[in-house]
């Protein structure tokens, strides 16, 4: 294998870095957002998913545009006054961690250290540092490298866990077909049933991370839920400040969500970060499905859209990034990491959301652009107890023929 080769193979399945309190720490994180009795009830049963208690930082890794290591981890909450101030320990050299970014649900931290250190880091695949917290306790770590093939042009991106590896790859193809993505960063999260199978997806073009954290209380959609629901806000923080902060877009959709889009000047929009609106269809599952099915055997939509109980859930945002400006695509609400200004305008768009509700100007025509939500492609793994599940009543719903994906796709021979 060429040492090209070896680098591509490296980056293709990720392995997080990540700092975890032990047992014997003593120390938990407590909820974010304190449930109700009722909840807590359930969630001790096992109902509600699962907390993340003792993750402090996913991953940390050397910064590819500055001499600085990043730690991006879920929010301290209580773990703040037992573990802060701290700091990073290389060749008996300390480098304090100090709080770049923060936002409710995720933490960047960062240590500054000396170019010339930075370029011996970048140097040594296997250097051996450690975390040293306030109270004492030491985490060795390997120190992620910058990555050797930094991923441009478009990025698709999501997490998952246990889907159907024809679904991940029908959805990698759609979108590469569709919107030209270039390369995908796929986050799996504790998946069980394939890792043989979902490793062989990684190429120089795919990157499989293996993002094995609780993914947090998986409830009704409500704030005691949302708060204490850390991983895939984590992910995408993640996403940004590892692989995507040389890209120009960044598409985050779950492998059951499609857009579509018709237009030339709806494509543009997106590509200049316009803030707009897309109507989503449920495209329902069918009877005698074949056993391999996947997005092609759906040729139905519902006719009713979601978005009209649910009137901004489907945006893009433009967002900085160091010097460049790029595209985030998602129908997900993240808190996003970003400098000062970014925040001053999320913060203005944020007032100015309810006018645009009401007017609509940005919202695109369902002949131009909107999303299939696909109810049969999905391992319904984020639902739990309580959560309201919207595919147990589209089976009388009126529908109609869309065949947008299949015209993709194309059909099965």
């Amino acid at each position: 294998m060429t040492g090209n080769a070896e680098q591509e193979k490296v980056n293709a399945v990720y392995i997080p870095q990540s700092i975890i309190l032990t047992k014997d720490s003593g120390l938990s994180r407590n909820f974010a957002l304190a449930p109700s009795e009722e909840v807590q009830q359930f969630y001790e049963q096992g109902k509600f998913g699962d907390y993340d208690f003792h993750t402090v930082f996913y991953d940390i890794f050397l910064s590819d545009d500055r001499p600085e290591i990043l730690a991006v981890g879920p929010p301290f909450v209580n773990l703040e006054q037992h573990l802060l101030p701290a700091k990073i320990t290389i060749d008996s050299r300390d480098y304090p961690l100090k709080k770049k970014i923060q936002t409710d649900r995720g933490v960047i931290y960062s240590a500054k250290i000396p170019p010339e250190l930075h370029q011996t880091v970048e140097a040594c695949r296997d250097t051996i540092s450690k975390v040293v917290f306030a109270n004492g306790m030491e985490y060795i770590f390997e120190l992620q490298p910058a990555l050797f093939k930094k991923p441009h042009g478009k990025l698709l991106t999501t997490q998952q866990h246990n889907n159907e590896i024809r679904w991940i790859k029908d959805w990698i193809r759609y979108y590469r077909k569709a919107f030209g993505v270039e390369h995908v960063v796929l986050y799996s999260n504790n998946s069980d049933l394939y890792q043989q199978e979902i490793n062989e997806l990684a190429s120089s073009k795919v990157t499989i991370v293996r993002w094995n954290f609780p993914f947090g209380l998986s409830g009704r959609n409500e704030a005691k839920f949302y708060k204490n629901r850390f991983s895939q806000v984590g992910q995408l923080h993640h996403c940004q400040m590892r692989f995507a902060n040389r890209t120009n877009a960044m598409f985050n959709f779950d492998n059951d969500e499609l857009l579509v889009c018709k237009s030339k000047s709806v494509r543009k929009r997106i590509n200049k970060g316009e803030y707009l609106l897309f109507d989503s269809y449920w495209v329902p599952t069918r009877p005698n499905l074949p056993e391999d099915f996947s997005y092609v055997d759906f040729s139905q939509r519902l006719t009713e859209s979601r978005l009209a109980s649910k009137p901004n859930l489907y945006v893009t945002k433009g967002i900085i990034s160091g010097k460049s400006q790029f595209v985030w695509v998602s129908p997900h609400s993240a808190n996003w990491f970003g400098p000062v200004l970014v925040k001053l305008i999320q913060k203005m768009i944020k007032g100015l959301r309810t006018i645009m509700r009401i007017k609509r100007s940005n919202q695109i025509p369902v002949q131009d652009a909107y999303f299939l939500h696909y109810s049969g492609i999905s391992t319904k793994w984020k639902l739990a107890f309580g959560e309201k599940d919207e595919r147990h009543s589209l089976d009388h719903m009126e529908t109609c023929t869309d065949l947008s994906v299949i015209e993709v796709l194309g059909k099965k021979p």
